[in-house]
């Protein structure tokens, strides 16, 4: 089984400068500053995120098993920006719907493969541009 691509801090920055908005940034962040795979990133609530951004709460994850991550100040940051752009942050809102922003927007059992396919996969082959 092939291993995954890992950014080098490099291609990080350089992903980071052709991300379209706060939306594109906030998800590269995630997957890369917090370790949060595409099903996760897809299944976030703003109910996850604790303590003034500084703590993601999940819920569900890979092994099965709930796991509290930290965040660091560069997605802290990606996060109150992203926050202020959407109009719908209750507890029970998806971080990121599909139409973006918006209640009610497509489940993430729906969307994480759109997410991944659209935007986290092409990012791991930023290596070779």
């Amino acid at each position: 089984m092939p291993h995954a691509k890992i950014l080098t801090d490099a291609n990080l920055r350089a992903a980071l400068a052709i991300v379209k908005d706060s939306r594109e940034r906030l998800m590269l962040l995630l997957s890369s500053k917090a370790g949060l795979r595409g099903i996760e990133i897809a299944a976030l609530t703003w109910g996850c995120i604790r303590e003034e951004d500084t703590l993601i709460e999940l819920v569900s994850t890979k092994g099965g098993k709930p796991r509290t991550v930290p965040v660091n100040k560069e997605l802290r940051q990606a996060l109150s920006t992203y926050r202020l752009e959407c109009r719908h942050t209750d507890d029970q809102d998806l971080v990121f719907t599909f139409p973006p922003c918006q209640a009610g927007g497509t489940s993430y059992g729906e969307c994480s493969g759109r997410l991944v396919s659209r935007f986290l996969w092409p990012a791991a082959w930023l290596g070779r541009i």
